[in-house]
């Protein structure tokens, strides 16, 4: 993500995934404007939405397709960094659209970005929020089950990092774009 308010426009032909809404009066503090806690609570929201499009599931046991679903371990999603840096105030009423997108997908984390704008366009926010997968079993990171992988992958395209695990105790092997890598196989 980027510190520069200038880059916001540009930026956002990355994100394929927006959430619209707008801000309700208990969203405003004594200085009428958004309390700034309230902008990790609408990228949580967007996060969410951004699943559900997907068709993904932040339940354990309800995403895999497959007949092996009743195998599948049970785990827990934790959000163990969120970054915001905030560019201008929103006040009560103002319309806003939150963008978001999955720009890493690790062995067990995901990294979202959000971007959150004024109709307008003018740039409130910018959101990194990473989320680990962790067994419920030892409540250690344990890898994300392939159809979530997959129905990001073919979502985000060109524009997601993926890492891979040769090893179990092993190396990060980065792929920036997965789907050019696998067509030349």
């Amino acid at each position: 993500m980027t510190n520069n308010v200038q880059e916001i426009p540009e930026l956002l032909g990355k994100f394929k995934h927006k959430t619209e809404n707008y801000v309700k009066f208990h969203e405003v503090d004594s200085f009428q404007v958004v309390h700034n806690l309230n902008y990790l609570l609408w990228s949580e929201i967007a996060r969410v939405e951004y699943c559900k499009e997907l068709g993904i599931s932040i339940l354990s046991n309800k995403n895999n397709s497959s007949s092996n679903a009743q195998n599948e371990k049970p785990f827990s999603i934790y959000l163990v960094r969120n970054e915001i840096n905030y560019f201008n105030p929103a006040t009560f009423l103002d319309n806003y659209i939150i963008y978001t997108r999955v720009s890493k997908l690790g062995w067990s984390s995901i990294t979202f970005e959000h971007i959150i704008t004024k109709q307008d366009g003018t740039p409130l926010c910018i959101n990194q929020a990473v989320e680990v997968y962790v067994s419920q079993e030892d409540m250690r990171p344990t890898e994300i089950i392939s159809d979530i992988r997959n129905k990001i992958i073919a979502f985000e395209k060109d524009d997601l990092m993926i890492s891979i695990r040769l090893m179990k105790k092993g190396r990060y092997f980065l792929l920036k774009n997965i789907l050019n890598f696998a067509s030349k196989d």
